[in-house]
């Protein structure tokens, strides 16, 4: 590791939740991991309800993330919309 060309960067990982409230009955709530930079940092508290937009980095494993149904239906919708 070079000290002199590394840089230091704040950040804050939020980890988001459903509300409890509306996830059916038997499941769990689903969660997703966010960073937030520059500005974001801490602007969201624990327990606060917040909306979140963004974009999403690719996954590692192009192919493996294709064969996902939900993704596939979405891709066919994309490209029938442009085609």
């Amino acid at each position: 590791m070079n000290v002199q060309e590394t840089i230091y960067r704040n950040y804050q990982k939020l980890t988001l939740q459903e509300s409890p409230g509306t996830v059916p009955a038997g499941r769990l709530p689903r969660h997703k991991e966010v960073v937030l930079l520059f500005d974001l940092i801490d602007k969201a508290r624990p327990g606060e309800h917040i909306d979140v937009t963004g974009a999403r980095p690719a996954p590692r494993n192009l192919v493996q993330a294709l064969r996902a149904p939900r993704l596939r239906r979405a891709c066919r919708r994309m490209s029938a919309r442009m085609g």
